[in-house]
């Protein structure tokens, strides 16, 4: 197979015939300063455990040795499985990694969990962090979130917690976009989360979509279907009269 590592954060990633394997010692780790990425140096499983994102991810299993199969949780990850709670591991978190915000989200709508008190208080009180963050770890957060099965929970979730209007203010959610991400998910089409971005950015002045567009530095592929689709709204009116024919249209 082949190897790819990456020193800077102690892993690799192992590849054979389509099948793809990430391996990371364990790791502890600090952040210089809000936003940025960590330093990270060798530490033992509990170190690493304390880096995860949320406590139902600090939960290991012993792979070998005479304690084979014994479950690590130190954090009480199985609790909050059991609770249906995501729950951070420290009051730094937010402010250590903010795309941590986008993640909780996600996890939250997936699972049909929900985020705790105090990590709610944590997460209202680091939305100001989330622009310290670098446009493409923001991008491929809100990719992952417009990727998930049913995208519209947590953008509409976002909204209203003020995720959305801290990653660009020209963001909204609501009734409209819940129906009309439901329309596209039963169409015959294939959806991607560029559709999905395109229906996010509908109803923002063009001036701010090229703004967005630009800033975060999606994709051109991303950019065409969001223009197209842009374009097509100029066209909506006469399109949706029913006396049109199909030579015209």
């Amino acid at each position: 197979g082949e190897v790819t590592t990456h020193s800077r954060f102690g892993t690799a990633t192992y590849t054979k015939k389509g099948i793809s394997l990430d391996l990371a010692r364990a790791r502890t780790e600090y952040y210089p300063r809000p936003g940025s990425l960590p330093v990270v140096k060798p530490g033992v499983i509990l170190d690493d455990l304390y880096r995860r994102d949320f406590t139902i991810n600090s939960i290991a299993i012993r792979i070998s040795g005479p304690q084979s199969g014994k479950l690590l949780d130190p954090f009480y990850g199985r609790l909050g499985i059991k609770n249906k709670q995501i729950k951070v591991l420290h009051n730094q978190s937010f402010s250590d990694d903010p795309t941590r915000i986008i993640r909780a989200i996600r996890y939250e709508q997936r699972f049909g969990f929900r985020i705790d008190n105090d990590t709610y208080k944590l997460l209202q009180n680091n939305l100001q962090q989330l622009p310290t963050v670098g446009v493409d770890r923001l991008r491929k957060e809100l990719n992952l979130l417009l990727s998930e099965e049913k995208p519209d929970a947590g953008i509409i979730r976002a909204f209203e917690l003020g995720i959305l209007q801290a990653i660009h203010p020209s963001l909204t959610a609501g009734r409209w976009l819940l129906k009309k991400f439901e329309a596209a998910r039963s169409s015959r089409l294939e959806v991607d989360p560029s559709v999905y971005l395109s229906l996010l950015l509908y109803h923002v002045v063009a001036s701010h979509i090229d703004q967005f567009l630009s800033h975060y530095r999606f994709r051109k592929s991303q950019i065409e279907v969001v223009n197209d689709t842009i374009k097509l709204k100029g066209f909506e009116a006469q399109l949706g009269d029913p006396r049109l024919k199909p030579s015209t249209a």
